[in-house]
């Protein structure tokens, strides 16, 4: 059989694959010594990783977010725009929006640490032997998971801070 799509269906196919591509050529790459990268170092994030990774904003993807180890090319983040935006200067906030992207980014850390193959072998491994155990508990994502969870404290722990001093 062959697929058949309304005109209109294919202009917004063709539109995606337009916006993909422009959005391979402006992905953002980021400075360990910029303010984005001292945000995000601040919260454990290696400049290896920071350096031998690209970052995507979609404005829609099926997930929130993602690293994809692609070889010879490192590793490309793809994040919902929506989920995290940036300022006028092209920095990111520093916030609990940051969450997503460091959890990510501990994944380029591990991509880089372990290898191309052990890392997609660990990832495979982790999604069909251990039944029962929660994911955040599994070794591939527990450092991130981890990571998240002080990424999120920190930024509550500035807002009791900062709560007082408005009163």
């Amino acid at each position: 059989g062959s697929i058949s799509c309304s005109r209109s269906q294919a202009k917004g196919v063709v539109y995606y694959l337009e916006y993909l591509a422009v959005s391979w050529r402006t992905g953002m790459r980021i400075a360990p010594n910029s303010i984005s990268g001292k945000r995000l170092r601040q919260h454990g994030v290696s400049s290896r990783a920071l350096r031998k990774s690209r970052i995507f904003f979609l404005f829609w993807q099926p997930v929130n977010s993602i690293m994809l180890p692609v070889p010879l090319f490192g590793s490309v983040v793809l994040i919902r725009r929506s989920l995290l935006e940036r300022d006028v200067d092209g920095e990111l906030p520093d916030g609990p929006a940051l969450t997503l992207l460091v959890h990510q980014l501990c994944h380029v850390h591990q991509r880089l640490e372990w290898g191309l193959y052990m890392y997609l072998w660990r990832q495979l491994w982790q999604r069909l032997a251990p039944r029962g155990i929660p994911i955040q508990h599994r070794q591939v994502e527990r450092e991130c998971y981890y990571l998240m969870q002080q990424v999120e404290e920190h930024y509550a722990d500035l807002q009791e801070t900062r709560e007082p001093m408005e009163a």
